[in-house]
């Protein structure tokens, strides 16, 4: 072949690849914010028919900021504050585990967790606890004190208990997923002597995989409860009623995750004696299926005897 020929395909084949890439990626960019347009839009009109029945502040308030952009769980400014490129991921070299640090505490990660996906999930998770995120656990007249005994439901990560490890007398985490628990022992290894770690789910039943509140604690005492479960979180409380009887008692339980948990969960809880409040503000949900409604949720519910 004529060396010219050559030198000729070997610089416009790689050109001409560039130019569909781009011209692809043009096409897929473009799809993306035409689906985003459409998914905004469809919300924005939703809340504007919400706010015709029931004019909400709150919910103006989650309006308003959508006009600006979307955004999928927390529609409020302070998620400006966050940015998951900012955050360092370091590598424990002694049991090769990464981990990152809140106020210089180490929280780990489980072993097959990618860098990219532990900044994601911990720039979720310091965006769940600011001070005015709907899904903040503690509030200034609603911590947990010195010396509380705590039962952390849907520990997860470990991020509220590893928050109060100063504080806390005793705590209990329980988490069923079991990719979790090695990095949970690696993160509460300098607390051991204090804090307990269950791979059960906690629920209204006691088996093997199960337990509930009122068998794991018996006549123990327990001060506070927090639990992000999945939505049984009203299971949960049905397996917990004599520890429910009990005063000096504070609970936090997430109610976003199925369209009736708020209500279900706040009558659950005042029907034992206890003085509740919501979250302020709302989390937001939505799909991209225009059958299926957009949601605003309360964050958490708070409750205290």
């Amino acid at each position: 072949m004529n060396a010219n020929v050559t030198k000729f395909i070997k610089q416009i084949v790689p050109l001409a690849i560039r130019v569909e890439l781009q011209r692809f990626s043009a096409k897929e960019e473009y799809q993306r914010n035409k689906k985003r347009y459409i998914e905004a839009k469809r919300i924005t009109d939703f809340l504007k028919t919400e706010l015709k029945k029931n004019d909400d502040p709150e919910k103006r308030q989650v309006f308003k900021f959508l006009k600006k952009r979307l955004c999928v769980f927390f529609p409020y400014d302070f998620i400006d504050k966050y940015d998951e490129k900012n955050i360092e991921v370091h590598l424990d070299s002694n049991c090769k585990m990464n981990y990152v640090l809140y106020k210089n505490k180490r929280i780990y990660f489980p072993r097959n967790m990618e860098v990219g996906k532990i900044r994601g999930l911990y720039n979720s998770l310091l965006e769940e606890q600011d001070i005015n995120s709907p899904h903040c656990y503690q509030i200034e007249n609603f911590q947990v004190k010195e010396d509380d005994i705590v039962a952390d439901v849907g520990a997860a990560e470990g991020l509220f208990s590893l928050m109060i490890i100063d504080k806390a007398k005793e705590i209990h985490l329980f988490e069923c997923e079991p990719h979790w628990i090695e990095a949970l022992e690696k993160t509460f290894e300098p607390w051991k002597e204090k804090v307990k770690i269950t791979n059960k789910y906690v629920s209204d039943i006691s088996n093997k995989t199960n337990v509930t509140l009122d068998e794991y604690f018996g006549e123990k005492e327990v001060n506070f409860i927090k639990a992000d479960i999945e939505g049984a979180e009203l299971s949960m409380l049905k397996g917990a009623t004599s520890i429910l009887q009990r005063k000096n008692l504070k609970l936090v339980l997430c109610t976003y995750h199925k369209q009736n948990e708020a209500e279900e969960l706040n009558e659950e809880l005042s029907k034992n004696g206890f003085a509740t409040e919501f979250s302020k503000g709302y989390m937001l949900f939505h799909l991209y299926d225009e059958l299926m409604p957009p949601y605003l949720r309360r964050g958490l519910i708070r409750a205290t005897k």
